[in-house]
């Protein structure tokens, strides 16, 4: 949505994370917090892009149902941080990766698993 309808929403009373839910950008410029997956920001939607935090972390959200899923990180930080599944799930058959800093990666959630991969994009 424009940036004038976000500020039709929040001026006709709307609280601005609910002008973030409906707009869909509820986690386009976040920042990675504490040291594990019980701390660490939780991811609300499929994409996120990190802006803030330093060894900090940023964890998936559980499956929502049977089919594979797909997410997507970015690391505008400036400072490597760590991608943590949700609690009794791997990522790339251990309990954490790291993303360092100007990277991003396809974070892809095999159905029927308890299994979360990592595809790095490197830019061409």
């Amino acid at each position: 949505m424009s940036n004038a309808t976000n500020e039709a929403m929040a001026l006709a009373g709307l609280p601005a994370a609910a002008v973030a839910g409906i707009t869909g950008n509820a986690d386009n410029a976040v920042t990675a917090v504490g040291t594990s997956a019980s701390d660490g920001f939780a991811m609300k939607t499929r994409a996120v892009v990190i802006t803030g935090g330093s060894s900090k972390v940023v964890v998936l959200p559980s499956p929502a149902g049977t089919a594979n899923e797909l997410y997507f990180v970015v690391n505008r930080s400036g400072n490597t941080n760590a991608i943590y599944p949700p609690s009794g799930y791997t990522i790339n058959n251990t309990t954490s990766v790291n993303i360092s800093t100007a990277k991003s990666c396809l974070v892809i959630y095999l159905a029927g698993t308890t299994e979360f991969y990592t595809v790095p994009i490197v830019p061409t």
